[in-house]
C-alpha cells in the first residue's frame, strides 16, 4: 500500500494520450488520499517526459510513477538507468504482486498493445494497493552511515 498522500505520476506515449487520460480518472476517482500528477503530453517527446517522471519520482521515497507505452520495454530500460528507480513492465497484476514482493517497485511500465483497459485497472489497483516490503532505501541507508 502506497504511503498515505503519496504521489503518482502519470505519463504515456503520443498514440495513448486517451488511454492516460482514462487511467488519472481512474487513480483520482479511487485514490482520493493520492497526489495525481499528470504528466501527459501530445506530441513526440516521450523520452523526455519519461525522463523528468524518473527524475521526479527519483526524488522521494513516496513518489511513484506509471508510464504507458507499447510495449513497456523501452520505458522500462529509460527509467532502470536512474540510480533509485526500480521499473517493471508487467501484463497482469500477478506480475505487479510478485514485482512488488521481490523488487519494491517504484513505476510500473503498462505495454497498452498488450494489456486492455479493465486488466490495467487491476494492475494499478495492485499497484497502489499491495502492502510494501518493509526495506530501507537505499537514500536511508546511505545517510544512516554517513
Amino acid at each position: 500500500m502506497l504511503k498515505n498522500k503519496s504521489t503518482v505520476y502519470v505519463c504515456n506515449d503520443e498514440k495513448y494520450l486517451e488511454a492516460s487520460y482514462s487511467i488519472i480518472t481512474y487513480l483520482e476517482n479511487k485514490f482520493k488520499s493520492h497526489n495525481i500528477i499528470n504528466m501527459s503530453v501530445d506530441n513526440k517527446d516521450f523520452n523526455i517526459i519519461t525522463s523528468m517522471l524518473v527524475e521526479a519520482v527519483s526524488e522521494r521515497d513516496d513518489y511513484y510513477g506509471i508510464i504507458i507505452s507499447d510495449f513497456g520495454i523501452y520505458s522500462s530500460m529509460i527509467a532502470n538507468r536512474r540510480k533509485y528507480i526500480r521499473a517493471v513492465t508487467c501484463i497482469n497484476e500477478d506480475m505487479v504482486e510478485h514485482a512488488i514482493i521481490n523488487y519494491d517497485i517504484n513505476i510500473l511500465c503498462i505495454p497498452h498493445r498488450l494489456v486492455e483497459q479493465p486488466e490495467i485497472e487491476k494492475m494499478i489497483d495492485k499497484f497502489v494497493d499491495m502492502k510494501r516490503p518493509v526495506v530501507i532505501s537505499p537514500k536511508t541507508y546511505l545517510i544512516e552511515r554517513l
